[in-house]
């Protein structure tokens, strides 16, 4: 137990120097933003949206929607990639086709650094964030899952950095079980600081996926967890520095602000497997997950890519306690639907009669609420926040009994 405190003190010092880092970058410059530091900053934030989108058309890799395009066979007569079908629409997924005929093969690969400051909670948040791009796409079996581990070298004491290691290994592995799934393998390197993340693979069928690219106007758009991830661990870091925490004097005390970093924790610890089961038994037309570009974000790369002109109009952002007074030191712009999430809900487009089943459902089997957040109109593959949606901000309290 005494390694296992050790442990944790430790990452919770890594973990406020990346999230401060966070602060400084991840809101792509659509909040005041804190002026965190570490060595951790330069990459410890996601690459912003539009750079990232700019580095893929750049590379080849994307088309000029931004979206992945399938290879092109190469003037010399090499092999006839261009023959190859891949699904677009997605930016979640690798989905290619694989030699059996009708069998299709999902891949996706995420990583990131400390965001909490138990390693075992973090090993979890690592695994479901890595799980939750295959259930953006309806494929609800994962068959097998790698780790993908950097082990920090600013943990000086062996001992320490075994345990942290360990036990960070063990809560990834646990949740893989819980999927349902193992992890048969991956790469451990050192590194500065702490990296964890995965790859997650699935062998499926056509019906065992939802291509993301059939919403249609009527539909709406419902959401699986609540927002504020982001600017809440962020403000958590704050406790282990007195200048940073006197900043939330008079906004919330020291009482609610680990309750709002319980709440996110629980959150992000949470499959989104049941909400991929259910998009099928609820005809989903498309979806993604919602991680480092925001609500916003992520529900214009979706209704960029679908086939009918439509665009997402959002009219209530459910977020965490105490989120959105947090949000107004930490700066990410979660009242504009921009703070970026960790193991975010997913973003679901449905029919519109189907919608309140499938949130009654998620809510019935898993003991969390879930949300109709949006409509779906006609349009030309926007996405906005509607003009009364500041007007109408809910705020969620989630239950802390859930299942994490």
């Amino acid at each position: 137990m005494k390694d296992d405190r050790l442990a944790e003190e430790s990452l919770r010092g890594s973990t406020t120097t990346a999230a401060n880092s966070d602060d400084d970058n991840g809101n792509n410059g659509d909040g005041d933003g804190d002026d965190g530091g570490g060595d951790a900053a330069d990459g410890g934030s996601q690459v912003p949206q539009a750079e990232l989108l700019g580095l893929l058309e750049a590379s080849g890799i994307s088309g000029d929607d931004g979206r992945a395009a399938a290879p092109q066979a190469e003037d010399s007569g090499a092999a006839d990639a261009s023959t190859v079908e891949t699904i677009s629409g997605t930016d979640d997924c690798s989905i290619t086709p694989t030699a059996v005929d009708g069998v299709w093969l999902a891949q996706t690969t995420d990583f990131f650094y400390p965001l909490v400051d138990d390693p075992y909670t973090m090993g979890k948040v690592a695994c479901a964030n890595v799980l939750s791009d295959l259930y953006a796409v309806g494929v609800a079996r994962c068959d097998t899952m790698l780790m993908l581990l950097g082990v920090s070298t600013q943990l000086a004491d062996p001992d320490v950095r075994r345990t942290a290691t360990a036990l960070c290994m063990r809560g990834f592995r646990d949740l893989a079980m819980q999927a349902g799934t193992r992890v048969t393998g991956g790469q451990t390197v050192r590194n500065p600081w702490f990296v964890v993340g995965g790859v997650a693979s699935a062998v499926v069928a056509e019906s065992q996926m939802i291509r993301p690219v059939h919403a249609q106007p009527g539909d709406v758009l419902v959401l699986t967890k609540p927002l504020g991830t982001q600017p809440t661990v962020v403000a958590y870091g704050y406790l282990a520095d007195k200048a940073k925490m006197a900043r939330l004097d008079g906004i919330v005390s020291r009482q609610q602000l680990i309750h709002c970093y319980d709440q996110a924790v629980a959150s992000m610890a949470r499959l989104n497997q049941t909400g991929a089961e259910l998009m099928h038994r609820y005809d989903a037309h498309a979806a993604t997950d919602v991680t480092g570009f925001g609500l916003i974000g992520h529900a214009q790369n979706l209704a960029a890519g679908q086939t009918c002109g439509v665009d997402f109009v959002i009219h209530t952002l459910p977020v965490l306690p105490h989120a959105l007074a947090l949000d107004t030191i930490t700066g990410f712009g979660l009242l504009e639907g921009r703070s970026p999430e960790t193991s975010g809900g997913l973003l679901v487009a449905l029919p519109a009669k189907q919608a309140p089943a499938f949130v009654a459902e998620i809510s019935q089997r898993d003991g969390w609420p879930a949300f109709i957040v949006g409509d779906v109109i006609q349009g030309t593959g926007q996405a906005r926040l509607a003009p009364e949606a500041q007007l109408r901000m809910p705020i969620v309290e989630v239950d802390l009994d859930a299942p994490m």
